[in-house]
């Protein structure tokens, strides 16, 4: 009774109104989560991506990370399926698209370090951890992974490899070059050794003679003929060898062809754009200075490599003044051999 007075009181325009639809409490949830997940993909510390199960890698999804690790959209990585394949890096690439092929076909997980080329070119070192999707007929779908950038580590293991090969190196050069006992073998050992421990393309052993105060090269090497080296002395202070032996501290000097102390005969004779020095000290005495440059290679020299040398130079320094004093000592025996028979056949 009472819904019927109600109808029956309702006008044509309340009847002809439309209550609102309810929300739709799922259509919400389903939405956040979306945006949920989204915030998640794009602040992981990775790049996460779908992967089809072929030989190439075919890209299906990428998350917005790509852009930052290796510079490309996301749009512009999947318009072109197998760019993951044509990034890697030549020296990786047959491994890599190998154990890929592999995990598809076995189903067992791809775990994998290698190296992809950003749109700039430079390397970028990742750790690609993948599992395989498959149907209910045990039939590859795609690749689920996420890739992780271990540049900094990469390059923090291969500087401690090289540091410990250039150490142990140094090691066999120090004893190699102590064993010498003859002067101009020894300078022509510590020269090659000390160009292949930097990586120098040419240089020279000056040494120090004492009554004219001048730095005369003994041996040189990677100068072409080298006539010119022979004839090129320093004083103290002149030039980066003359500069070296004053101050007694090696010295880097990177763009040698503008630095305002550049020997013009270097200039001139040579294409040296980097060079670097460090003296050679016996008991805080300077007895040389070991020069290097890069002989035009464009190189520059690291405080790596002066470190290195600095290792080298008072091993080279101790052996010079062995070598000199056993040729002084050998000098002398012969000159008391020579008195010995003069003083015989005076007697006889």
């Amino acid at each position: 009774m009472w819904a019927d007075d109600r109808s029956q009181r309702e006008s044509p325009e309340d009847r002809g109104r439309q209550a609102p639809a309810p929300e739709n409490p799922g259509g919400a949830v389903l939405r956040h989560r979306e945006a949920t997940y989204r915030a998640l993909v794009e602040q992981i510390p990775g790049l996460l991506y779908l992967a089809a199960a072929d030989k190439t890698g075919s890209t299906l999804y990428v998350s917005p990370q790509i852009e930052t690790l290796l510079g490309f959209s996301p749009a512009e990585w999947l318009a072109d399926p197998a760019l993951w394949s044509k990034q890697l890096h030549p020296e990786d690439r047959e491994r890599v698209l190998a154990a890929y092929v592999r995990s598809c076909t076995t189903g067992d997980p791809f775990q994998e370090e290698y190296r992809l080329l950003a749109r700039d070119g430079h390397a970028v070192w990742f750790r690609d951890a993948a599992n395989v999707v498959r149907d209910e007929h045990d039939r590859a779908l795609f690749l689920q992974g996420v890739m992780l950038d271990i540049t900094e580590r990469k390059l923090a293991e291969e500087a401690l490899r090289t540091r410990s090969e250039q150490l142990e190196a140094l090691h066999e050069m120090t004893r190699e070059v102590t064993r010498e006992l003859d002067l101009k073998a020894l300078l022509r050992l510590a020269l090659r050794h000390a160009m292949r421990l930097v990586g120098a393309a040419a240089g020279a052993v000056y040494l120090r003679e004492e009554a004219d105060e001048l730095l005369v090269p003994a041996v040189w090497q990677g100068y072409g003929e080298g006539s010119w080296v022979a004839e090129e002395c320093f004083r103290l202070g002149e030039g980066l060898v003359g500069q070296v032996a004053q101050e007694r501290q090696g010295r880097v000097v990177n763009g040698y062809r503008t630095w305002e102390k550049a020997t013009p005969r270097f200039l001139t004779h040579s294409p040296i754009t980097a060079a670097i020095a460090e003296p050679l000290l016996y008991r805080q005495r300077l007895i040389g200075v070991l020069a290097l440059d890069d002989g035009g290679s464009g190189r520059t020299f690291t405080e790596a490599d002066h470190s290195l040398l600095r290792l080298l130079a008072p091993a080279a320094a101790i052996a010079i003044e062995n070598a000199r004093l056993f040729e002084s000592s050998r000098q002398r025996a012969a000159e008391l051999d020579t008195l010995r028979q003069i003083d015989r056949a005076i007697t006889s």
